[in-house]
């Protein structure tokens, strides 16, 4: 079926059964109770839409502008750079709409199903539509229903270059409505398991900020409280280190290897789900070191043809094209014995006289190497950096005993933020599991001892 020719009578089924009624939204196909509604989301906002004029230079007032990159949870009340808040007079020049306090914000434009409830009055462009629920339906319900549905909104969407969400087409859009204390105690569980994740992800952030804290000072006064430092030039930048400390460049402590970028470098349809050597992309080199949740790789003939660019145990991953300085580093509590960096990457591999090369990959994450890197790259819509430029960074150099030390301490900080990450993942999953049971009625919350909270009960 061509997607423009798509329309909504194809998108809504619902079964006679008394027990359990089947309904379909596009390409996916469910059942749910036979006592809960299959309703339109209805009572779109009011839009205010101004006549596009010449774009300000200046952005004053005091009702903020908000984008799709700042929803991030439930709710939206400031953007998150805190600087586009705009007069009543300038939101007319912009062509903003007004969404008021209570109003579901929903992505209707190039990514669908973004959603969250504002807790003030809020502006924004048509990427948005504003979503005012009737009485038979609670706005955070209806914020994890719609959450639930990007697959089947993106099948309604119409264009080539942008896809859109027209407002007819949004607003007959078909949900299931069980009975609206049911869905209050829904909506109480998701949010509960939101806020812990919120929680555990505001606790990731201040340990992040004390590790910077104490990568600062190490790398700059030394493990040991140092009485004397002096001042260096680490590259293109200025620091202090002790005195008794030294200077290095990369080149002195490893060797730099390019991936194969060849004939024989793989084509998309030479990568596989399972293989014999698994393809780094940037999804698997993070800030916060090598992660494998999306892996794709190559069969063991393909991974034959392919001359440098393989690991080996020890080694350091650099990404430098598109996001430059993440780091990896491939130890053994790797899983995978075979691994290939692709053409955006590089190898640092420790020469043989280099103990302790875990020190250099938290130096090589630290604020100070990054501030070489950021200073060393080039390139705006795709910034990157050469083999010639890391030449030319540099390494700061302690005596043995006291990179153990520093090594140890950053670890450990280190190995908090790792357990917040994975007790974080663990929510997500939850999170995932329950949204599938809660949203179907394969779970029911009926009979249920639930608490409400008195924050879904204000929006319905």
């Amino acid at each position: 079926m061509n997607e423009k020719e798509v329309t909504l009578n194809e998108f809504i089924e619902v079964s006679d059964s008394p027990e359990r009624q089947s309904v379909r939204w596009g390409p996916t196909k469910k059942t749910i109770p036979g006592d809960w509604n299959f309703d339109p989301i209805v009572n779109h906002t009011s839009e205010i839409i101004y006549p596009q004029r010449d774009k300000p230079t200046r952005f004053d007032g005091d009702i903020p502008w908000v984008r799709i990159e700042d929803l991030d949870g439930v709710y939206i009340s400031e953007p998150i750079d805190g600087e586009r808040y705009v007069s009543r007079e300038l939101m007319g020049e912009m062509n903003l709409r007004s969404f008021p306090e209570g109003t579901l914000m929903c992505s209707c434009s190039t990514t669908m199903g973004v959603c969250a409830i504002t807790t003030r009055e809020l502006l924004s462009n048509q990427t948005f539509a504003g979503i005012v629920t009737r009485d038979s339906i609670n706005t955070h319900y209806l914020y994890y229903a719609i959450s639930d549905c990007a697959e089947e909104l993106d099948q309604l969407a119409t264009g080539s270059t942008i896809s859109y969400l027209s407002s007819d087409k949004l607003e007959n859009f078909h949900i299931p409505v069980p009975p609206l204390e049911e869905q209050r105690k829904i909506a109480s569980v998701l949010y509960t398991v939101d806020q812990m994740i919120q929680k555990t992800e505001k606790v990731i952030e201040k340990v992040r900020s004390v590790r910077a804290g104490i990568e600062q000072d190490v790398f700059t006064n030394g493990y040991y409280g140092h009485e004397n430092t002096k001042e260096v030039r680490l590259g293109p930048i200025k620091t202090s280190i002790p005195n008794d400390w030294s200077l290095k460049t990369i080149p002195d402590k490893f060797d730099i290897i390019d991936g194969d970028r060849g004939k024989n470098y793989p084509k998309q349809s030479e990568f596989c789900e399972d293989g014999y050597c698994l393809f780094l992309s940037a999804n698997n080199v993070t800030k916060e070191g090598l992660e494998f949740h999306e892996t794709e790789f190559i069969s063991k003939e393909k991974d034959a043809e392919l001359r440098k660019g393989k690991l080996s145990r020890g080694d350091i991953v650099m990404t430098t094209r598109g996001t430059v300085g993440n780091f990896g580093l491939y130890d053994e509590e790797v899983d995978y014995d075979n691994i290939r960096i692709n053409s955006g990457m590089v190898i640092l591999r420790p020469k043989s006289r280099v103990t302790n090369p875990e020190y250099y990959y938290y130096f090589f994450r630290s604020q100070i190497f990054q501030k070489q890197i950021n200073a060393m790259s080039y390139g705006t819509a795709q910034p990157q950096t050469s083999v010639t430029d890391l030449k030319k960074m540099g390494l700061i150099e302690p005596r043995d005993n006291e990179k153990e030390k520093i090594k140890e301490l950053i670890e450990n900080v280190h190995t908090i933020i790792y357990s917040n990450r994975e007790n974080r993942k663990e929510l997500q999953h939850l999170k995932k599991g329950l949204m599938q049971d809660l949203l179907s009625g394969t779970v029911r919350t009926t009979d249920t001892n639930i608490e409400v909270a008195d924050e879904i009960t204000q929006y319905g």
